[in-house]
């Protein structure tokens, strides 16, 4: 679901994919201004037929409300409001039995690309507003710009930066992405192919053990293959099998004489 603002932030035209239940019976836009979450109590100053929840039925759909009949999302507008307001939507689905989904992810009507970051801070620094993935890593800026202040702070990847700590290796793949977001272009992002093991995006030598993360991972897929070292292991500090024994026996030794110190000093 995304929303965009026409050039006077008058109009929002909202935009999803189709449900697919045999039982589907149509969708509520819910809408608000002020301030995030329910309850979507918005209400329009010349329409009340557009007040929230706009109830829209599966009838209402294909026909002009589809952009193209080869892409079959279907859409919405809602025309004729104030223009000095942040609108926030979500919609659900409901059945022909009445049940309503839970609602969706809530959109703000000044975040074109629905990424989390407000598109005036986009604007104002190297992110798209109408990207959600600027860097194609397969995290969206929003995500990686955690505060959302349109910097790159201590514990965040840079959103502008496919590989922010250098290493050769996707920051999505790093931390385990599997697929991309749908506006990355073709053919950048690398998905990660052991996704239950991962490496540190914002440390270019995850294991500290002297080599980056992607003279490891040499093909940077995110999976340790043949020839590979695993970039997640410092493979300088696993013992060998006699250093084992040699463990195991200081250990046994150590656990002997505790026994025979606990038994001479005990008191009868």
């Amino acid at each position: 679901m995304c929303a965009a603002p026409a050039a006077h932030a008058l109009d929002l035209t909202i935009q999803w994919d189709a449900n697919t239940e045999p039982d589907l019976a149509g969708y509520k836009i819910y809408y608000k201004t002020g301030s995030s979450g329910p309850p979507y109590d918005g209400t329009h100053p010349k329409d009340s037929s557009l007040d929230s929840p706009i109830m829209l039925k599966t009838t209402d759909f294909p026909g002009a409300n589809y952009i193209d009949p080869a892409n079959p999302r279907p859409l919405f507008k809602i025309t004729g409001l104030p223009d000095n307001q942040i609108y926030y939507l979500t919609m659900t689905a409901h059945d022909t039995e009445g049940l309503e989904s839970d609602y969706a992810v809530e959109i703000r009507s000044d975040d074109a690309d629905s990424d989390g970051l407000p598109d005036i801070t986009e604007n104002s620094g190297c992110t798209d507003p109408y990207d959600a993935d600027t860097d194609d890593d397969g995290i969206i800026d929003g995500l990686e710009d955690a505060n959302h202040n349109g910097g790159v702070d201590a514990g965040e990847t840079d959103p502008c930066d496919i590989d922010t700590d250098n290493d050769g290796i996707q920051d999505g793949t790093e931390s385990g992405y599997t697929t991309g977001h749908p506006t990355d272009t073709a053919g950048i992002f690398q998905p990660d192919l052991d996704p239950f093991t991962t490496t540190n995006p914002l440390n270019n030598d995850s294991n500290g053990d002297g080599l980056l993360d992607g003279e490891e991972d040499t093909n940077y897929n995110g999976r340790v293959d043949a020839g590979e070292t695993d970039p997640g292991i410092y493979d300088g500090g696993i013992p060998t099998l006699n250093e084992w024994g040699m463990i195991i026996f200081m250990g046994l030794l150590l656990m002997s004489s505790m026994i025979i110190i606990r038994k001479q000093g005990k008191i009868t």
